[in-house]
C-alpha cells in the first residue's frame, strides 16, 4: 500500500495559486496538494512541470499525467479531487488505481492521508476508518 499525506488547498487564494511560486520544501516528501470539488487545473505562471492526478468521488483515477509543463490546462468533468506535486522521477498514479482517505490527528492538526489500494492483494487494511473521496471538503 502506498501512502501520501494530503495537504488541502481550502481557501480561494490557495486554490487559485496551487504550486505557483512555491519553492522546494513547500510540500514534504510523500505529500500532495489536493483540491476538493475540483474538475480542472492550470499551470499558467508555473516555472517547472508538475505531476497531476484526477479522482472521481469513489476514489478511482480518471486521469493522471506526469511532467505537465507550464502554460497548460487540464479538465475532467467526472473528477471530484485533483492532486498535484512538483514533478518527480518516482512512481505516480495510473488509470485503474483506487484510493481512499483516512482522517487522523497529526502532531498539530487534523491531517488527511491518501492510501493507494494494493492492486496485487485486492484488499485494504480493514482496520482503517475510510472516507470516500467525495466526503472530503
Amino acid at each position: 500500500m502506498i501512502v501520501y499525506r494530503l495537504r488541502m488547498a481550502d481557501t480561494f487564494h490557495d486554490r487559485l495559486r496551487g504550486l505557483i511560486g512555491r519553492v522546494d520544501g513547500f510540500l514534504h516528501t510523500g505529500e500532495l496538494l489536493g483540491f476538493a470539488d475540483c474538475r480542472s487545473i492550470h499551470t499558467f505562471g508555473m516555472i517547472r512541470p508538475i505531476d497531476i492526478v484526477f479522482f472521481d468521488g469513489a476514489g478511482s483515477v480518471v486521469y493522471a499525467e506526469k511532467r505537465l509543463v507550464p502554460a497548460r490546462f487540464r479538465m475532467r468533468m467526472d473528477a471530484y479531487l485533483v492532486c498535484e506535486r512538483f514533478a518527480e522521477d518516482t512512481p505516480w498514479f495510473e488509470m485503474g488505481d483506487r484510493v481512499f482517505i483516512v482522517e487522523g490527528f497529526g502532531e498539530h492538526t487534523l491531517e488527511k492521508v491518501l492510501y493507494v489500494q494494493d492492486k496485487e492483494k485486492g484488499k485494504d487494511d480493514e482496520n482503517l476508518s475510510k472516507l470516500q473521496i467525495s466526503d472530503i471538503r
